[in-house]
């Protein structure tokens, strides 16, 4: 798959132009549609971070263009016409959000995929055409495999480094603090202590990266 990562700034965003000034930022996600009195609209979630996350929350609050459903803690989940959402103006068919678009210092993030190279470089264009209401910069441009589910990732594993992996997380050794030392657990498993970092040590190289996908941007 073809992953893109850009920088995007669009005009009439709800909080993208507050967190220019504000600490911190959101990621969101799109919940769904649905039809009402003849007009598409979206639900929404978004989780605010950082020092003045409840500012932002005011901001969706107070914006007479939405709907707030709900508010739990930092996560607020609210409704807009469909009509005024960028990301689903631009968006074509042939390309999908593959991470939820973060929010943060002026700029929105977005993580998209595509099965062909042009359909990404096309919408790239596309924003760029909106210009000065709209713009993109690539962060990065390439072919990568994603892992969507975890069970996907784990399933890279050879046996034995998940069998590894599910003796060390049953026995406490990954939490904090750690229950069982590397040793320990190797004796008490009883196979070689060097047997077991190893496979511990290759679980980890393949599960850590789809946790950092879903993490960076």
């Amino acid at each position: 798959m073809w992953v893109a990562r850009l920088k995007v700034w669009h005009a009439n965003s709800y909080v993208v132009e507050k967190s220019k000034k504000l600490e911190g930022g959101y990621l969101n996600y799109y919940l769904n549609s649905f039809e009402k009195d003849g007009k598409t609209y979206l639900s929404r979630v978004a989780m605010f971070f950082g020092k003045d996350a409840d500012k932002f929350i005011d901001v969706i609050r107070s914006d007479p263009r939405l709907t707030v459903d709900e508010i739990d803690g930092r996560q607020v989940f609210f409704t807009m016409p469909v009509t005024n959402v960028f990301h689903t103006l631009i968006m074509k068919r042939g390309v999908f959000f593959v991470k939820p678009v973060i929010a943060e210092k002026g700029v929105e993030h977005w993580t998209v995929g595509a099965h062909r190279k042009e359909d990404l470089k096309k919408l790239y264009e596309r924003i760029n055409s909106l210009k000065p209401k709209a713009w993109a910069e690539w962060v990065s441009l390439k072919k990568e495999r994603l892992d969507l589910f975890t069970p996907n990732a784990v399933e890279r594993l050879s046996e034995k480094q998940k069998w590894a992996f599910e003796q060390a997380v049953k026995n406490g050794y990954y939490t904090y603090p750690r229950k069982i030392s590397l040793q320990d657990l190797a004796k008490q498993l009883k196979v070689p202590n060097t047997t077991m970092r190893i496979h511990l040590r290759k679980a980890e190289a393949k599960l850590l990266p789809v946790l950092g996908q879903s993490l960076v941007f």
